[in-house]
């Protein structure tokens, strides 16, 4: 029989927080970026992980240029750049998921939980990553990219999204879990009742610990105790 838990949805990050990639994404940013002469340093790029991806193109040719206006084209062939080397990178290169996750994700599941994964990755991208680790099984009942909604986060449209989805209508029974500021943002920003932080992932300690959060933790299986 079902027990109920302190959330009725759970919506994990995938790239850094679910899915482990071995640096894809800083990988492919700096090729994207690298026709246009711009050399972003790893605090660049740090600095917008766990946005929307093309919103974290623009930025970082918006800081080195500070052109807004006539900069369109330029972002858009280097989000088309980022893209390709993304597909090529995760079709091919190594991908596996993070430690616990198929775990947690079932754990919750047998419990009474929703769950539902959100990114800033593309849908074409998102959809290949759950081909090639399985997940396109029925395991999860939501899954949001960022191109889906009208802005990535710290908005919280991607939560209020996968709460659409899965039928949960209170954010005081919904949990938010990833390993970036910005996704700890959107949590607090949905007015979600858990906003935590896992470790091991793109933002360190004291990046997440000075994100407004609920509580950080080491490993996925350690929800367990949040959230009984």
């Amino acid at each position: 029989m079902d027990r109920k838990l302190a959330a009725d949805l759970v919506a994990f990050d995938m790239g850094g927080t679910t899915v482990r990639d071995e640096g894809v994404v800083p990988y492919a940013i700096r090729r994207a970026l690298e026709p246009l002469g711009i050399r972003p340093s790893e605090e660049d790029i740090a600095a917008i992980r766990g946005a929307s991806k093309r919103q974290a193109v623009a930025a970082l040719i918006h800081s080195a240029t500070g052109e807004h206006r006539h900069a369109e084209v330029a972002v858009d062939e280097a989000y088309q750049r980022f893209v390709a080397a993304l597909h090529a990178a995760y079709a091919e290169g190594p991908l596996a998921e993070a430690p616990g996750a198929s775990e947690t994700f079932a754990w919750l599941r047998e419990n009474g939980a929703k769950v539902a994964l959100t990114t800033g990755f593309d849908r074409a991208t998102r959809d290949l990553i759950l081909r090639r680790l399985g997940w396109d099984d029925g395991r999860l009942d939501a899954v949001v990219a960022a191109e889906e909604v009208p802005s990535g986060r710290p908005a919280p449209y991607m939560l209020f999204r996968a709460m659409e989805q899965t039928g949960v209508q209170s954010v005081h029974r919904l949990a938010v879990v990833g390993d970036t500021a910005f996704d700890l943002q959107a949590g607090t920003n949905a007015g979600a009742r858990f906003v935590v932080g896992i470790l091991g992932g793109a933002h360190d300690l004291s990046t997440l610990g000075r994100t407004t959060h609920t509580h950080l933790i080491h490993q996925l299986t350690d929800l367990s105790q949040i959230l009984q």
